[in-house]
């Protein structure tokens, strides 16, 4: 596997996880907590991210401050790929 084919590997199952943990925030919190603007409106620029991290931090929702995280770590595009695939859905 080259370098470039591992970076991706990796990037897919980091998104999967991600995913993952979405899921699982959805199972207490089925407007999508603290990450309501992003994972259910849809807004997903850095700065709503942001700002969903800022609340979580506030209000000690690790789960949502660890989800919002791993969210500023991918490109604005990425982040709309995922919310309109919702593979956390599936979960519900």
């Amino acid at each position: 596997m080259t370098t470039f084919q591992g970076f991706h590997e990796h990037h897919r199952r980091s998104r999967t996880s991600t995913a993952s943990l979405i899921g699982a925030l959805y199972e207490d919190n089925v407007a999508g907590g603290n990450l309501h603007i992003v994972l259910d409106d849809g807004n997903t620029e850095a700065h709503h991210i942001a700002w969903c991290a800022t609340n979580a931090a506030d209000e000690d929702d690790h789960l949502g401050f660890e989800i919002a995280l791993r969210l500023l770590q991918l490109t604005e595009a990425e982040v709309t790929s995922l919310y309109a695939a919702r593979p956390w859905e599936g979960a519900r």
